[in-house]
């Protein structure tokens, strides 16, 4: 059984022909540093929105403090694909990009959007448009919400 989301992501790329890992070494290391990121570092950030306030009918807005912690992320966003050029976060689609794919939802459902981040933005947008994302979400809120007692609208 694999039940770690880090090993599921590396199984599922290997199924895959290794498509989702680029084939430059330093390149794959930034991918896998990145995933780490977000599987390790990312659950602290914004703690009380949580993955499932994305999908909360009455979602509130981002507080003062959470602001600058959510700006942290969408700056290092906006340095890779400006480093990489784009479209995805090392320049083709990867783990890394996938990997964001809870975070961008909890964050940018709490948020008004990433006008002052346009390329993140950008991605962002590709990302969620994904005929898979989009098979995804369609299941996602299909379901009934997941209420977390300390969110509060």
């Amino acid at each position: 059984m694999i039940f770690d989301s880090l090993a599921i992501m590396e199984y599922a790329n290997d199924l895959g022909g290794g498509a989702l890992l680029p084939a430059d070494a330093k390149l794959r290391a930034r991918v896998r540093s990145l995933v780490a990121w977000q599987h390790s570092g990312l659950s602290n950030l914004c703690a009380r929105l949580s993955f499932e306030s994305s999908f909360y009918p009455d979602r509130r807005a981002m507080l003062k403090e959470e602001i600058p912690q959510s700006e942290r992320v969408f700056r290092m966003w906006k340095d890779e694909l400006t480093h990489h050029g784009g479209p995805y976060l090392v320049g083709g689609l990867s783990l890394a990009d996938l990997a964001f794919v809870p975070t961008i939802l909890r964050l940018t459902s709490h948020t008004a959007g990433l006008a002052a981040w346009p390329a993140a933005q950008a991605w962002t947008a590709t990302l969620l448009a994904r005929d898979t994302v989009q098979e995804w979400l369609r299941d996602a809120y299909a379901l009934p919400p997941v209420r977390l007692d300390d969110y509060r609208p």
